[in-house]
């Protein structure tokens, strides 16, 4: 019987996976508020990051 390890078990490779997952849909998330506000890092975390610009660049409806 041998009783040493031969790599990783399939519950850490599950979550190292998910973790992975989530990360790549955070970044992708990030990526697209960025691109909304045009750059403006100021206004990604904005509940609505498109009226924020807006507002900071003085545009009226």
């Amino acid at each position: 019987m041998n009783a040493r390890k031969t790599g990783p078990s399939a519950d850490t490779l599950g979550l190292i996976a998910a973790i992975a997952l989530f990360v790549v849909i955070a970044a992708i998330a990030f990526g697209i508020r960025f691109w909304i506000t045009g750059g403006d890092f100021g206004c990604v975390f904005a509940n609505d990051p498109a009226l924020c610009v807006a507002v900071k660049s003085g545009v009226s409806g």
